[in-house]
């Protein structure tokens, strides 16, 4: 995974994006990808991988956080039919940035 602080005005907020592959390396489309905020924001989230592999999340918007406020980002499920999901082969399954 992938995570990258942003910034608008009075706005912060996290974007991340998680790459699903095969054993063999091949981008995976359509595996539901699920995980969890915390830190600065908490939630769960899913989204499904599109043909390039890859599922994008938005954190919640904050105002105006203080300095060292820290976005992460956990993967905690993947679900296609028909594949069973290696967590051991996982590459990273957890993302963060500090503003």
């Amino acid at each position: 995974a992938t995570i990258k602080a942003q910034f608008r005005g009075w706005k912060t907020w996290a974007e991340v994006t998680v790459k699903v592959v095969d054993g063999a390396g091949t981008p995976v489309a359509g595996v539901t990808v699920t995980g969890q905020w915390s830190n600065a924001t908490s939630g769960a989230a899913s989204a499904a991988t599109d043909a390039s592999g890859l599922a994008k999340f938005t954190s919640d918007v904050l105002r105006r956080p203080p300095s060292g406020t820290t976005f992460t980002f956990t993967v905690t499920k993947l679900e296609k039919a028909g594949l069973v999901y290696d967590a051991a082969a996982d590459v990273k399954k957890s993302a963060s940035a500090t503003v």
